[in-house]
């Protein structure tokens, strides 16, 4: 990764091993924009664990404020852990934008131990997070005490992007969390996709967008899609949408859940 330049591919697709277990910490990508290139979701995988210890870090940071593209892989049990302040990415993490297509990120984990928030169980991308058919499951964004979880499975401070893709088991928040499947800050479309079972301590199950930094034009799209068995601790299992428009066509919202009734 140090010796690519931004716009280089790094190709992984002839390795023959089915799992890289990191001992040193995170891959980290330099370069404004970098694509890593591997053989297949189910045939190779990134973890964080090795010899049944998982590493306080996640497996990549791309700190370009470019595109980071993730290709044809899976990455598993990334730790983001932060003493203070905000915890980034349980898996993966992009400066700029995470485009990820045909990966998967599981059990990979965001948290804060004080004074932050974690932000992005399996993904976090400050630009954007653009996933096309792709998996993210059973991710955690928590903090301690009342540190708030932002986007159990992913996050991101502007827009964000699923086509084709499952976004299924992730949680946000043990006090306070919001946002159990993602949590996006400006626009979002959700195409053809999947969100179940994701789960936020108070607010949006599934689906929590948030428009209070950006322009209160700012639109959620919901197209061929299925929300389903979402729930929240407090208000809206389902979608929650706090400024802006919302467009759901030829979809089903269906079995979400919330303690104090909003679903």
């Amino acid at each position: 990764a140090t010796n690519a330049a931004s716009g280089d591919i790094i190709d992984l697709t002839s390795l023959a091993c089915s799992t890289i277990s990191l001992t040193t910490g995170a891959i980290v990508f330099a370069q404004n924009s970098i694509t890593l290139n591997g053989p297949g979701m189910t045939h190779l995988t990134v973890t964080g664990k090795y010899n049944g210890n998982t590493e306080k870090d996640r497996i990549f940071t791309h700190t370009g404020t470019g595109t980071f593209a993730v290709n044809n892989l899976s990455v598993s049990k990334g730790y983001s852990y932060a003493a203070t302040g905000n915890a980034k990415g349980g898996c993966i993490y992009s400066a700029g934008t995470a485009y990820l297509s045909h990966v998967g990120a599981y059990f990979c984990k965001a948290f804060s131990a004080a004074s932050g928030r974690a932000q992005g169980g399996g993904v976090y991308g400050k630009s954007a997070v653009d996933l096309k058919y792709s998996v993210v499951e059973s991710n955690t964004a928590s903090g301690a005490g009342n540190v708030g979880g932002y986007g159990g499975g992913a996050y991101s401070h502007n827009s964000l992007v699923a086509k084709y893709s499952t976004i299924s088991g992730n949680t946000a928040g043990n006090s306070r969390g919001f946002g159990g499947g993602v949590f996006v800050y400006g626009n979002g479309t959700i195409t053809a996709s999947t969100i179940s079972g994701n789960t936020a301590k108070d607010n949006g199950g599934g689906i929590y967008a948030h428009n209070f930094f950006t322009s209160a034009s700012n639109t959620l799209t919901i197209k061929n899609s299925t929300l389903s068995g979402n729930s929240a601790g407090y208000y809206t299992g389902g979608v929650v949408v706090n400024a802006g428009k919302v467009y759901i066509d030829n979809s089903t919202i269906v079995s979400n859940t919330a303690a104090k009734g909003r679903f």
